[in-house]
């Protein structure tokens, strides 16, 4: 009789995440911009073609003084 335990749990959950949304870091390079950085957690459904250019700082409102953050 197999033995389950928390490996079997472990190893679920490491299978899950590969599967999960990705999410992104930006910065806003506005100098009357007060924020200096934030997240953006995607859908399972965002488009392949969506970049930086579609999106909009949520504090200024600018759409060309966003950069994306390399890890």
């Amino acid at each position: 009789m197999p033995v389950r335990g928390r490996s079997e749990k472990r190893i679920r959950l490491s299978a899950q995440a590969w599967h999960m949304p990705k999410t992104e870091e930006f910065r806003c390079l506005n100098a009357d911009c007060e924020l200096d950085m934030f997240e953006n957690h995607y859908t399972y459904d965002v488009p392949d073609d969506l970049s930086v250019a579609d999106l909009r700082c949520p504090y200024c409102g600018e759409t060309d003084t966003l950069e994306r953050i390399e890890l």
